[in-house]
């Protein structure tokens, strides 16, 4: 997957290309996408397992599928949440599809514990400053939530994916505060620690700090963005055609016939 700030930085400069409709912040929210699910507060961590494996079964196949009936459920219910988040879905799966294989097999991170999550986080803070935007607050609406539940357990045969999408947007304010931002580089010390007292295959979690050194920066910089760059734009190109597409059929009554289906793990 590309980072949550490279989501957060794809969906402002989307915005500027399409239109999204009249809900700024719940766009710019939705373009987190299925990684919605991994937001959750320390109190549900037990779950976490669990949502991750749904998280992956959404993003792995079926994508036209979903794509297609949530368009039929915008028309039949002419409800405007469940367009915007539509659209934010949309972003979030095509730019995963072009960056997560890339990340995977090129950078030669696959199965490689850790080191995918930090390469797509310096990545992240190379190109949008994690001390310099407010995810802004937000929250859904009792009837879209339910409507996409049932989306998402058609597809998928998954239940309350609206409802955990609903938790992620509300939790992931304070996620990136109380786990993620970190000037003064206290949190990775502590994330170190984790790190070297669990199982060398067990999950890392020292790429959680928005704290990294100058010296993995200019290694980063210099070896992989240009590259993500190119991944980043084409992704861009592919989502406005994708989205233009879709609003300008659902505008006249109809369902987009879409061609992309890619999976985005």
């Amino acid at each position: 997957m590309a980072g949550t700030l490279t989501h957060f930085k794809f969906m402002e400069d989307l915005a500027k290309k399409i239109d999204y409709g009249d809900n700024r912040n719940l766009f710019f929210v939705s373009g987190q996408g299925h990684d919605l699910l991994y937001f959750i507060k320390l109190k549900d961590y037990r779950n976490f397992a669990k949502q991750s494996v749904i998280a992956k079964i959404i993003a792995s196949s079926k994508f036209k599928v979903l794509v297609t009936k949530w368009q039929k459920e915008v028309l039949r219910t002419n409800n405007k949440e469940l367009e915007c988040i539509l659209y934010g879905y949309i972003a979030h799966h095509v730019l995963d599809s072009y960056i997560h294989p890339w990340i995977n097999y090129d950078c030669g991170c696959y199965l490689n514990n850790g080191i995918h999550e930090m390469l797509e986080s310096v990545l992240d803070v190379l190109i949008y400053d994690p001390y310099k935007f407010n995810v802004p607050k937000i929250s859904i609406s009792k009837d879209t939530i339910a409507i996409i539940n049932s989306l998402f357990n058609d597809v998928y045969n998954v239940e309350n994916v609206g409802t955990l999408f609903s938790k992620g947007m509300k939790n992931i304010r304070g996620f990136i505060k109380i786990y993620r931002r970190d000037k003064f580089g206290i949190k990775r010390i502590g994330y170190k620690i984790i790190d070297k007292m669990t199982k060398k295959d067990y999950k890392k979690y020292t790429f959680l700090s928005f704290n990294y050194s100058n010296k993995e920066k200019i290694r980063i910089r210099e070896k992989y963005l240009e590259e993500f760059k190119m991944l980043y734009d084409k992704a861009l190109d592919e989502s406005v055609g994708l989205i233009n597409k879709i609003r300008s059929n659902l505008a006249n009554k109809k369902i987009a016939d879409i061609a992309f289906d890619k999976s985005a793990i």
